[in-house]
């Protein structure tokens, strides 16, 4: 799918002023210290553009085994200023390798990756859970297990990010989960 989305009067993060000054002024004395964060405010910003492609596929390499990819990349400016857009997310997708029993036991490895991205804004080099130098790209590694009960319920277990990598999503602000496990139950109604 390719795409591309036009919009006005878009909200979007702007800085703005607090008692008439564009930090925090926690100590009171005017004058913008290093941990004083900087002001802003959610308004309509006059045009942007959002470009972009996703692609996915899947192949059936024989009757057990499945292969999927994903992938998804995507651009944004924000014509008012001739910017970068705040939060864009940087190329990412996954690769999955699927092995499924007589519809009963399925078990899959997956890789899951993105770019880094430092095609940032002004506000994005502002924004603490981004920062002025981006935020790093990352490749990791899920490995699930699940029993299908009935065609509407079923169990699995994962363990994720199996070789414990420090990463995180783009804008997210926090750190993923380095290696963990995960047990779900699935019911469909």
């Amino acid at each position: 799918v390719v795409f591309e989305d036009r919009y006005r009067d878009l909200i979007n993060r702007a800085p703005a002023l607090l008692r008439g000054l564009g930090f925090v002024d926690q100590n009171g004395n005017g004058i913008k210290d290093v941990k004083e964060p900087n002001v802003f405010q959610r308004r309509n910003i006059s045009r942007a553009a959002v470009r972009g492609v996703e692609f996915e596929a899947m192949v059936n390499l024989t009757d057990r085994w499945t292969w999927t990819q994903s992938a998804t990349w995507t651009r944004g400016t924000d014509l008012s200023i001739h910017e970068p857009m705040t939060r864009i997310p940087p190329l990412n997708g996954a690769s999955r390798l699927t092995w499924q029993s007589a519809r009963t036991i399925w078990v899959e490895g997956a890789l899951v990756a993105a770019t880094g991205q430092y095609r940032l804004g002004q506000i994005d080099k502002t924004d603490l859970r981004i920062g002025p130098g981006g935020t790093a790209g990352y490749a990791v590694v899920h490995l699930r297990l699940g029993l299908r009960r009935a065609p509407f319920a079923g169990l699995s277990v994962a363990l994720e990010n199996v070789t414990n990598r420090r990463y995180r999503l783009h804008a997210s602000g926090f750190d993923r989960a380095g290696i963990n496990l995960v047990l779900g139950y699935t019911r469909l109604f």
